[in-house]
């Protein structure tokens, strides 16, 4: 029996495991190292809530058949994985419109031109009101809601899926268009900054780190067109929709965190930088307190032996005094 729910649900494990990570990091960079916590960090906060809920549905959907054939599963599983695809749908759409709004409210705090903040205050509502329009439009998209997942034939009662995959299309061209503009941006300004070059270069691929979502979205493109197919075997050909879905959330709520952790790996190289001194100079210290000890005993003995020699000089002198006699 074909399966593919065992390695979809060590993606998701992955991703989510290294986004809590990455945002704990974030959330002690911020928090206990610059002492602050800005408006982004709480939109991040609430875009990891979203994406684990998110990936927990998936995951949930897995269980139920999410990966296997219909044809291998019940009915009542059938419906359940449905519906768990409904609210990961629900989950995808919420998570990558308050990824922007995230990414988009961080880039701002360091814009300094004009046109550089036209830009991204441009982007973050564009992608905010489709990212809005779309998450209504996915949730009611048939009446009553239940007949998403409580029917397999739903022509009269839900939207066409050719409607559905036109939406989906244009929020990911959204996405895209985003994705590279909050990328470019950020690299442009660092470039225009005063670090040093090793600090440009480790910023600017940190930063381009990011635009592997943005691919995983544009390689999600081709498989949006099975929305506009039926439910033959749905919850099996929706596998790779799933994948490039979970990647682009997940690695771009990686990335948003990453470039955050700059204090936290200078706070370590300093640490490292002055245990190393602090070690060398114990050596130091140990080597030149033997140094000491070894010019001590060297007096010592130079001070023990001078009432030696005299005392042979002595006793020369007696011997001879005795021969001569």
């Amino acid at each position: 029996m074909e399966n593919k729910g065992p390695g979809l649900a060590v993606l998701l494990s992955v991703l989510i495991a290294l986004t809590w990570i990455t945002s704990i990091l974030r959330f002690y960079v911020r928090y206990f190292i610059l002492k602050a916590f800005w408006i982004d960090d709480w939109l991040m906060a609430i875009t990891l809530a979203s994406n684990t809920f998110w990936h927990i549905d998936q995951l949930i959907g897995i269980h139920y058949g999410v990966g296997r054939h219909m044809k291998d599963l019940t009915l009542p599983q059938i419906h359940t994985a449905l519906a768990m695809f409904w609210g990961s749908e629900l989950g995808y759409i919420a998570t990558t419109t308050l990824l922007k709004l995230a990414l988009g409210t961080l880039i701002l705090r360091v814009a300094m031109d004009r046109t550089h903040i036209l830009i991204i205050r441009i982007v973050m509502v564009v992608s905010t009101v489709y990212g809005v329009a779309f998450f209504f439009v996915a949730m009611f998209q048939c009446h009553p809601i239940s007949d998403f997942w409580n029917k397999l034939d739903t022509g009269n009662t839900c939207i066409a899926g050719r409607i559905i995959s036109d939406l989906t299309y244009t929020h990911s061209a959204i996405s895209v268009i985003s994705d590279w503009i909050l990328v470019a941006l950020p690299i442009q300004i660092i470039m225009a900054s005063y670090l040093d070059r090793r600090s440009k270069i480790l910023a600017v691929c940190t930063v381009a780190f990011g635009a592997i979502g943005s691919t995983a979205t544009i390689v999600r493109i081709p498989v949006i067109k099975i929305l506009d197919s039926s439910k033959a075997d749905f919850l099996y050909t929706c596998v790779n929709l799933v994948v490039f879905s979970s990647v682009e959330g997940g690695v771009g709520l990686i990335a948003g965190n990453v470039v955050t952790l700059r204090p936290l790996f200078k706070s370590l190289s300093n640490l490292a930088t002055s245990r190393s001194q602090g070690e060398t100079k114990h050596t130091e210290n140990r080597t030149s307190e033997s140094r000491t000890v070894d010019v001590d005993v060297e007096d010592c003995s130079q001070k023990s032996l001078a009432p030696t020699e005299k005392h042979r000089e002595n006793s020369t002198d007696t011997s001879v005094d005795v021969v001569d006699q």
